[in-house]
């Protein structure tokens, strides 16, 4: 079991963003979808591909259908800085496997494997159908549940071993967005992060004209002539209290120079001190061209309101579901701003 699990992780299996190298979400999350589908076959189960977006295994297609487990095989960006070891060389140190995708989702995806196949071995007898369901896109929006909705339909009854212990029976909603603004505050360029549902540990800015404002740089805040960095701590979106969101923290540190009030307007928008209610979407990346200056930015929005003029794309932005896509489970519905 262990070694099937480090086999796993050494996969970089990072979802491509389009399809790459003829599979939807690359090479990687292919391969390692294959190698879960062929340990499941030598199982005995009947396995079947849906074009690598998911992959799916029944104990016995003859039982009517009953139980559906879900995980997923794809896993979020891993930055070599910050780890003891390289994430995807899995390791085992006092008696935990460090590696990415070690907990979300790989490791919960191999005890399942390994469940099954004790039941198996124990010849114990199934009334009813369980189906294992092994996605490549939850990590950035789940496509491949909806690709898969298209080809087949879930068992009456799901659950997806993927989060705290015992049970959580919902999810936090998000809207993502991008929205632009024309503005007069001195940045060149401000990037920050590596993937949509991470709370960022880094940020940096590039100014066009030097900050005037009196706060000193200190641990969290290097600077080198007009080029100003912001070192925080990562946190995965759905617990960004345990995080130091870096985009919030440099712009929170730039609006202290009057000239930065759109950087002052977005910290007034996005708090520090209130990051369970809104976290920045992963990549952010903002830029002055030359002639025409655009203060562009991304953003998780959880029934935040806002004021509409910061809203620009709000007529492009779909309605939440009413429910979750991954899970099937009822959500409740945030009171959006109205739309203008």
């Amino acid at each position: 079991m262990i070694q099937t699990l480090l086999d796993l992780i050494a996969i970089p299996s990072v979802a491509t963003s389009a399809p790459a190298d003829g599979y939807p979400y690359g090479a990687a999350c292919a391969r390692a979808l294959d190698k879960m589908l062929g340990h499941l076959e030598d199982l005995g189960m009947s396995c079947r591909n849906y074009d690598h977006h998911m992959g799916a295994a029944d104990w016995d297609p003859a039982l009517p259908p009953h139980l559906g487990i879900l995980c997923h095989l794809d896993v979020v960006p891993a930055v070599r800085e910050g780890w003891q070891s390289d994430p995807f060389a899995p390791v085992i140190r006092d008696g935990r496997i460090y590696g990415r995708g070690a907990i979300d989702d790989k490791g919960p995806a191999v005890s399942v494997l390994f469940a099954l196949r004790a039941i198996r071995e124990a010849g114990i007898p199934l009334r009813k159908n369980v189906r294992f369901l092994l996605g490549c896109n939850e990590e950035n929006g789940s496509t491949d549940l909806e690709y898969y909705h298209t080809k087949d339909s879930m068992p009456p009854q799901v659950f997806t071993p993927d989060g705290s212990y015992p049970l959580i029976h919902l999810e936090k909603g998000m809207l993502r967005l991008q929205f632009t603004k024309q503005t007069k505050d001195p940045i060149f360029s401000f990037s920050a992060g590596t993937a949509p549902n991470a709370v960022p540990a880094d940020a940096s800015v590039s100014l066009s004209a030097p900050l005037c404002g009196t706060a000193k740089p200190g641990g969290q805040i290097t600077r080198h002539d007009n080029e100003i960095a912001y070192k925080g701590v990562s946190a995965h979106a759905s617990t960004p209290e345990s995080g130091d969101n870096a985009i919030t923290g440099l712009l929170t540190y730039l609006s202290q120079d009057s000239a930065f009030a759109d950087c002052a307007a977005l910290v007034r928008l996005f708090p520090r001190l209130h990051q369970t209610a809104a976290a920045w979407v992963l990549p952010a990346r903002m830029q002055n061209p030359a002639r025409s200056p655009v203060f562009a930015a991304c953003c998780m929005w959880n029934a935040v309101s806002a004021p509409d003029a910061w809203i620009s794309a709000s007529r492009s932005v779909p309605q939440r579901k009413p429910y979750c896509s991954r899970y099937s489970l009822p959500l409740p519905q945030p009171d959006l701003p109205a739309r203008r």
